[in-house]
């Protein structure tokens, strides 16, 4: 992780200077840096060598993000972000062995199209995941409802459309790669996503999103030699609602997701369901309480095949610059007939 942190610096500083320089100081801009950091211990559970975790401990940089602008005009702008959160998991299932550099976003965006409010290009936000991440604010915590089922992912390479059609609705569309940023080469196919919002009274939105395409089989993403016909048709829909003020939030999120033409299962058709209900209460200044619940089924097929999780804790702003977060969250998984839990302490600094 060290060498992983001195080599993002270290990017950051080039292109940094680089972009001073040819851009006279005037089109630069630094968009900042984040570094989640987490402490988790284990009240029960086995890792992947089958060992107890009880009573274990683990700290780690989940999370280490590089952002720069480069301004051509108010109207066209490039982005780069940096992300080192590509770890290696080790053989227990907890630990990280290693890390990599990812490019997370790297897209030229265009404003005031007229028939485009933006147009991205590039490494891309994925129009659901990101949004539904902003709404309750704690992305520290937890990634949303798709992106940690692997429904889809929070970016990936390809073009995205978005359009403010009035005050109340708005639409985004894209066409990408499917496979996400940390693996943009296994699928040379187009896929694409949607999504619509329309606010239906004040602090109430409603939306739906949509993606079909399709993703290389995961039995051949560890090999660079993959054979490109093996691939999944694979399609989801998914909705939220959600109430959101300065002091409440609460989203409900429902998906369905089929995957088609999996060759390994010989042929058959694979449907999964989920929901994710999240909740967060100010209660003092700059202190929130925070609950979410979420319930997947992989695989709908199979009898007893639902795996809950749940949170609640406590978030506390200290300044615009540092996030704390502590909480407990457990995992039930139906096909195996256990529970984990696990406490958290996280906290989000920017600079």
């Amino acid at each position: 992780m060290k060498r992983a942190i001195l080599f993002l610096i270290t990017v950051g500083i080039i292109f940094s200077f680089t972009m001073n320089v040819f851009a006279e100081k005037a089109g630069y801009e630094y968009g900042g840096s984040q570094i989640y950091l987490e402490n988790k211990t284990y009240d029960d559970g086995y890792g992947n060598d089958g060992k107890s975790l009880k009573g274990s401990n683990h700290f780690s940089a989940t999370r280490l993000y590089l952002t720069n602008y480069y301004y051509f005009s108010d109207n066209t702008l490039v982005r780069l972000t940096l992300d080192s959160t590509g770890q290696k998991m080790g053989n227990n299932g907890v630990d990280y062995e290693n890390s990599w550099i990812f490019v997370k976003y790297l897209y030229v965006e265009f404003k005031n199209l007229g028939w485009a409010d933006s147009l991205y290009i590039g490494q891309i936000a994925n129009p659901w995941t990101n949004w539904e991440d902003k709404i309750w604010g704690y992305r520290i915590i937890a990634k949303s409802l798709l992106d940690d089922t692997g429904i889809t992912q929070s970016t990936d390479r390809g073009m995205s459309w978005l359009k403010k059609i009035d005050k109340k609705s708005e639409c985004q569309f894209a066409l990408v790669g499917g496979e996400g940023y940390k693996q943009p080469d296994y699928n040379r196919d187009i896929n694409f996503e949607g999504r619509y919002t329309y606010e239906v009274v004040d602090n109430i939105k409603m939306s739906v999103g949509t993606g079909a395409g399709t993703k290389a089989n995961n039995t051949a993403l560890p090999s660079s030699t993959a054979d490109w016909a093996d691939k999944n048709s694979v399609s989801y829909l998914v909705g939220n609602i959600h109430y959101k003020t300065k002091d409440t939030i609460v989203s409900l999120t429902s998906a369905g997701y089929v995957v088609d033409n999996d060759s390994q299962r010989n042929g058959t058709i694979t449907k999964s369901v989920g929901n994710s209900i999240t909740g967060v209460q100010k209660l003092i200044d700059n202190l929130n309480l925070i609950g979410r619940l979420d319930n997947y089924d992989p695989d709908k097929s199979l009898p007893e095949n639902n795996v809950q999780k749940s949170i609640i804790g406590l978030g506390y702003k200290v300044n615009e610059d540092l996030q704390l977060v502590v909480n407990k969250q457990a995992s039930i998984y139906d096909r195996t007939n256990t529970v984990v839990h696990i406490n958290y302490f996280q906290a989000e600094v920017l600079f």
